[in-house]
C-alpha cells in the first residue's frame, strides 16, 4: 500500500501536469502527498515559497461533482539541497517507507528533454519503488469505476510488476485488463506460439482474481504494440497503464524500450512503470 506519493516539481507548468493525477491517486490510496524540489545552489527560500504556493493551488482541483478534491492525509513539501533532481527523488523514495513517485515526463529546466526527460529516465532506471509517468497527452480526472491495463514484454511477467499491479488494483478499486498484443505472421524464430502466450496471460489473471481483483485477459493482433495499448486505453475507461521496463544502463539504451517510451508519450492516462531493480530490492 502506498502511504506517500512524491511529486517532483521544478517550477514549470509541464512538471505541474503531474499534480492532478497525483492528487487523485493519493486520495485513492489514502496517502500523503509530498511536493519535492531540489537545488545544487541557492534559491532555497524561493523554492520553498514555490512549493507552498503549489500546495495552496491544490484547492483548484475538483471532483466530478465540482467539489474541491480533498487529500485525506494532506500535503507536505521538501527541498533537497546540494543535490541534482534525480538523486534527490531516488533518495526521497529510499528514505520514505511505502512510497511511490508521480512525475511528468516533459518538464523544462532541470528536467530536460532527453527521451522522456533526463530526470525521468534516471528515476525510472534507478528507483526502488513504482513510478507513475504522466506523459504530455495524459490526464486522470477520475479513478473510481475505471480500470488498469496490465502489459509486459515476453511471456512471464516480472513478479514485482504483478505484485504492484495487484496491490494498486485492490487499493484503488480498479478492474484489470491483462492485455497482450500479438504480432501477426511471426516465424518460428519469433515470439512463442499463441497458446503459450494465452496460458501465461491467464495465469496472471488467475493470480489477480485469487487476490480479489476483477480481472480479464485480452489478446489483440497488431504490428504496433504501443499503438494497440494506447488505442485500447483510449476506447475504455482506463485510469492507469501498468508496464514493466528495463533497468537503466549507463553505456546502452535508456531504461525504457521503444514500446514503453512510445506508450508513455501518447497514452491518454498515466503509465505505471516497474523497474527490475524493484524486483531485486524486494527479493
Amino acid at each position: 500500500m502506498v502511504k506517500t506519493l512524491l511529486v517532483p516539481l521544478d517550477g514549470s507548468p509541464a512538471a505541474e501536469l503531474a499534480l492532478e493525477p497525483a492528487m487523485r491517486l493519493a486520495q485513492g490510496f489514502d496517502a500523503e502527498l509530498c511536493l519535492l524540489s531540489s537545488t545544487v545552489g541557492g534559491h532555497i527560500e524561493s523554492l520553498e515559497a514555490y512549493l507552498n504556493a503549489a500546495v495552496t493551488g491544490l484547492s483548484d482541483f475538483h471532483d466530478l461533482d465540482g467539489d474541491t478534491l480533498v487529500l485525506p492525509r494532506g500535503a507536505t513539501t521538501a527541498v533537497a539541497r546540494l543535490v541534482w533532481p534525480a538523486p534527490a527523488i531516488i533518495a526521497s523514495l529510499e528514505g520514505t517507507m511505502d512510497s511511490a513517485v508521480c512525475m511528468a515526463t516533459h518538464g523544462r529546466g532541470w528536467f530536460g528533454r532527453l527521451a522522456l526527460g533526463s530526470v525521468a529516465d534516471e528515476v525510472v532506471g534507478d528507483a526502488c519503488a513504482p513510478v507513475v509517468l504522466v506523459g504530455p497527452e495524459a490526464t486522470l480526472t477520475a479513478v473510481k469505476g475505471r480500470r488498469m491495463v496490465l502489459c509486459w514484454e515476453g511471456i512471464d511477467i516480472d513478479p514485482a510488476l504483478l505484485a504492484t499491479a495487484t496491490d494498486w488494483a485492490l487499493s484503488l478499486d480498479l478492474d484489470v485488463t491483462v492485455l497482450h498484443v500479438r504480432r501477426p505472421n511471426v516465424g518460428e524464430h519469433g515470439i512463442s506460439p499463441s497458446p503459450a502466450w494465452q496460458e501465461a496471460r491467464h495465469r496472471v489473471m488467475d493470480v489477480l482474481t485469487a487476490a480479489g481483483v476483477r480481472a480479464g485477459a485480452l489478446i489483440v493482433d497488431g504490428h504496433g504494440v504501443a499503438d494497440e495499448i494506447v488505442g485500447h486505453a483510449r476506447t475504455t475507461p482506463t485510469a492507469l497503464i501498468a508496464m514493466g521496463c528495463r533497468r537503466h544502463r549507463r553505456q546502452g539504451r535508456g531504461p525504457l524500450d521503444n514500446v514503453v517510451l512510445k506508450t508513455v508519450k501518447h497514452a491518454p492516462c498515466p503509465v505505471l512503470v516497474q523497474s527490475p531493480a524493484v524486483a531485486q530490492d524486494r527479493a
